[in-house]
């Protein structure tokens, strides 16, 4: 079993605790602080990535999830019972070069690794989950620095947690502005 992912959940009075993808011959999500895990029913594929919908306050909406299955993204209900996410529908197909997702209120966040001549750095595009279209598209890219984005997730609308992978890991904080970089 590997760990493929990571994400958080929260609860009404804002207290986060992490999720986890772990993955065999199924994908599984196991919530950590409540020692609970659940399948993903009936997938196509393993997942790689997944998400849970939350608010800007730090709860969460309602008992939503996506996961992405070799390029498409699912969404998923917990069943009744809470033995299991259910799919309802394929929302998009986004390709293979995504490397992590995060949801933030109807905000989608995909992080992926700069494809350019350099490769270096990242890219993230936000999108409207309701719509699918582009709300804005980041890259942030440092000279002389050769760093592999490894996950991202989304902090506040406005804010993001890179891990970046280069001569060692690093954790950082980015802010999207106007000029489309990060900083």
């Amino acid at each position: 079993e590997t760990i493929s992912d990571i994400s958080a959940t929260c609860n009404n009075e804002g207290r986060c605790g992490p999720i986890v993808l772990l993955r065999s011959n199924a994908s599984r999500v196991v919530d950590c602080a409540a020692d609970d895990e659940m399948m993903l029913q009936q997938e196509p594929t393993l997942a790689q990535n997944i998400a849970l919908h939350r608010t800007g306050n730090g709860g969460q909406r309602g008992n939503r999830l996506l996961a992405l299955h070799s390029g498409s993204l699912v969404e998923y209900s917990s069943t009744q019972n809470r033995s299991g996410w259910t799919p309802h529908w394929d929302i998009a197909h986004l390709g293979q070069g995504v490397r992590s997702l995060d949801l933030l209120d109807d905000r989608l966040f995909l992080f992926f690794q700069d494809t350019t001549a350099d490769g270096s750095g990242a890219v993230l595009e936000t999108l409207n989950l309701n719509s699918m279209e582009p709300v804005g598209k980041w890259r942030l890219s440092r000279a002389g620095e050769q760093a592999s984005l490894q996950a991202g997730c989304a902090i506040a609308p406005d804010e993001v947690a890179l891990l970046l992978q280069g001569d060692r890991p690093r954790l950082m904080r980015a802010r999207t502005i106007a000029s489309r970089s990060l900083r």
